[in-house]
């Protein structure tokens, strides 16, 4: 609720201006509850919660928070609503990752990939979408470097954000070449969220 509230004052708006509401309450674990309010925030709870009693739109994307604020544009210049607030609320249950599925805790559809080494969220799914692109238009990994270096970059602009806090250096081209065993920039994503640079000799 405070982080809502700070980007709607940050804006330079009264929390009474938002009529527009858009997120996804997708939790990317095999065992994330589903309590409204504690696992996950939907924009049926936010409304109350944060006192809006004129929302005329609302959004919950069922897969990624890009989507969401995708469509909170779309509701914006179709008239649906006047000002939007995009947000995207996670719980790390204890032991888990984001993006890692114990396989032997999945039902759904996540029973025909999961056990494979795909997951449809996290890293894993941004990987696969980059191989295509990489062999559709011919890109490399120093291309891939420099969309990770101007990433940290931009990261690190934030206070507020993880590697402000808790890694706050740039990072060059040089320290990020794959490890010499990964041939595939499927098996480094995770390497570009949450870990430091590799070294030279990994």
């Amino acid at each position: 609720m405070e982080a809502c509230s700070n980007a709607v004052v940050d804006a330079g708006l009264p929390l009474s201006d938002i009529d527009g509401l858009s997120t996804s309450t997708v939790q990317p674990y095999a065992n994330a509850g589903r309590v409204d309010g504690v696992d996950l925030v939907s924009p049926a709870y936010l409304a109350p919660a944060l006192g809006l009693s004129d929302v005329s739109w609302s959004n919950d994307d069922p897969r990624l928070i890009g989507n969401s604020l995708v469509a909170a544009i779309h509701a914006l210049v179709g008239g649906k609503c006047r000002y939007a607030l995009v947000w995207r609320a996670l719980s790390f249950p204890r032991g888990e990752e984001y993006g890692q599925v114990d396989p032997s805790k999945v039902s759904g559809h996540l029973q025909f990939f999961v056990p494979y080494g795909y997951t449809d969220t996290g890293a894993s799914a941004y990987a696969s979408v980059c191989r295509r692109y990489m062999e559709l238009y011919g890109a490399t990994r120093e291309h891939m470097a420099t969309l990770v270096v101007n990433s940290r970059r931009n990261a690190l602009l934030n206070e507020k954000g993880y590697w402000y806090n808790h890694d706050p250096e740039p990072l060059t081209k040089e320290q990020y070449p794959l490890p010499r065993s990964s041939p595939s920039p499927c098996e480094c994503t995770t390497r570009t969220c949450r870990s430091r640079p590799a070294s030279p000799t990994s």
